[in-house]
């Protein structure tokens, strides 16, 4: 692959595991310097020393999302050590099934804190930067759950990925004319360590049943597409709700 990404100064949230740790790799393999953040210091610390030990460039930052003062930290100590930030990953993340009867308000809130004011934090963070180089790409990650609803009892998380795709289509019109791109990748059922066996199970007996393609998505199949929106040969594609997902959710 080429992607074109040689000195582009990457953030990538949530890239201690999962889609963000394939991402960054991926990122870095095709030659963008990449922070490699994460809420888990070992985690971050992790991906970047892989990083590294492959002959990339990488700096591990601790940072929750949800929290403004932090964010602010990373993108400052990013802009000391590069002097730019071209692209940025929303990928951090959480969820925890619990049915709508029995959620509480904090659970909730806690859940969007994550998983859409931490997309709101990042964006705002950078976004001046990018706007001052008149270059940037930013990429979100929200769900199918977003399109479609949840299952499993996961509706404050699908209410959050469904706000990433209302907040990516207004800024996109906002910041095209910065040659800003904000794109929305959104994923059906991935591989990742965070499941369980039993999980995995549940998930490929419901694939199998609805999917043209009966299996789950591997994180560096979705971090191939972010590249993509991330790279130059993506420039006139902007606000677009991209989704990888099997064939899940085609309609």
């Amino acid at each position: 692959m080429d992607f074109g990404l040689k000195d582009r100064v990457a953030i990538v949230t949530g890239a201690g595991q999962g889609i963000g740790a394939a991402t960054a790799l991926l990122l870095s393999e095709e030659g963008a310097k990449v922070i490699v953040n994460d809420l888990s210091k070992d985690n971050a610390e992790k991906i970047a020393s892989s990083i590294t030990m492959q002959g990339g460039e990488a700096v591990a930052i601790q940072a929750d999302v949800g929290a403004a003062i932090e964010v602010n930290q990373m993108v400052n100590e990013t802009i000391d050590r590069f002097g730019k930030i071209d692209i940025l990953v929303n990928n951090a993340g959480k969820g925890k099934p619990i049915p709508i009867q029995e959620m509480m308000e904090e659970q909730f809130d806690e859940i969007q804190r994550v998983n859409l004011k931490g997309v709101f934090n990042v964006t705002r963070s950078v976004i001046n930067h990018m706007i001052e180089a008149k270059y940037g790409r930013v990429i979100s990650l929200s769900s199918v759950a977003g399109k479609v609803g949840a299952v499993n009892n996961l509706s404050h998380y699908a209410a959050a990925k469904a706000g990433v795709i209302g907040f990516t289509k207004s800024i996109a019109r906002e910041l095209g004319k910065y040659n800003i791109t904000v794109n929305t990748v959104v994923p059906g059922a991935v591989d990742t360590q965070i499941l369980t066996s039993e999980m995995r199970v549940n998930i490929m007996e419901k694939i199998i049943k609805n999917n043209p393609i009966a299996r789950m998505a591997q994180p560096r199949e979705i971090a191939c597409l972010i590249a993509f929106l991330a790279s130059d040969s993506a420039g006139y594609i902007t606000g677009t709700v991209a989704t990888i997902d099997g064939g899940f959710t085609m309609c």
